[in-house]
C-alpha cells in the first residue's frame, strides 16, 4: 500500500509520502487524455499479487475515492467481471491481459467487480474488449503462476499527517490500527 493507510470512509487516509517511481508513473498516466481532462491527483496505489487461482470477491470501492479508478495489469492475465447487484443483466466483462491499463469510472464505479477464483478463464459474450485482444469467443486464457497489479485511485478525505512517528501516543497507534483493520474488512480483496 503506497500513499498513505485509508482508515475509514468516513475519516479518510493518513498519508505517507509516495516513492519517486510512482510519481514518474504517474506523469505517464496523466500523459493519456481521459486521465488528464479529470483533473485527478492520485495519492493511493495498492500493489497486489495473486497466486495462480486467486480472485477478488465482488467489491465496489466506495465513498472513500473519486470515482476513478486505474487498474495497471502488471504479470498474468485475468477476466474482470463487473455487473450492479440489484440488474444481474447488467454484467459485463474485460479481460485483463499482462501490461494493460483499464480505466474505470462515473456510472461504471458503481458496479460490483470481481475476478473469480480460477486458473484459467474462457472468453465469452460478456467480454466486450475482444476486438483490442485479438482474443475470440470460446477461447481459454491461463493465468499464469502468478498476477501482479496495481491499483490506482484517489483519496477525496485526508487525516492529519503524523510527521513524527515519536509524537503518536500508544492510543493513537492503537487506534490507527483499529482503522486499517476497520477499513480491510470493509474491502473483500482475499489476501492469503
Amino acid at each position: 500500500m503506497y500513499g498513505g493507510i485509508p482508515v475509514s470512509h468516513s475519516h479518510g487516509m493518513i498519508p505517507e509520502n509516495l516513492p519517486a517511481w510512482l510519481q514518474y508513473l504517474f506523469d505517464k498516466i496523466h500523459s493519456i487524455d481521459l486521465v488528464s481532462s479529470r483533473n485527478i491527483q492520485f495519492n493511493h496505489v495498492l500493489l497486489n499479487e495473486y497466486q495462480n487461482g486467486m480472485g477478488i470477491d465482488s467489491h465496489c470501492d466506495g465513498p472513500l475515492y473519486e470515482n476513478f479508478v486505474i487498474v495497471l495489469s502488471l504479470a498474468g492475465n485475468a477476466v474482470i467481471d463487473f455487473f450492479l447487484k440489484e440488474d444481474l443483466s447488467s454484467k459485463f466483462s474485460v479481460f485483463l491481459g499482462s501490461r494493460s491499463l483499464l480505466l474505470f469510472s462515473d456510472s461504471i464505479y458503481e458496479y460490483y467487480h470481481q475476478i473469480s477464483d480460477r486458473e484459467s478463464d474462457i472468453i465469452d459474450q460478456f467480454v466486450v474488449n475482444c476486438s483490442e485482444t485479438d482474443l475470440s469467443k470460446g477461447c481459454e486464457i491461463k493465468r499464469g503462476d502468478r498476477r501482479l497489479s496495481l491499483t490506482i485511485r484517489q483519496v477525496k478525505l485526508m487525516c492529519p499527517k503524523v510527521d513524527n512517528a515519536h509524537q503518536t501516543t500508544t492510543e493513537q497507534k492503537t487506534e490507527m490500527k483499529r482503522r486499517e483493520q476497520v477499513f480491510y474488512s470493509s474491502i473483500s480483496e482475499k489476501i492469503q
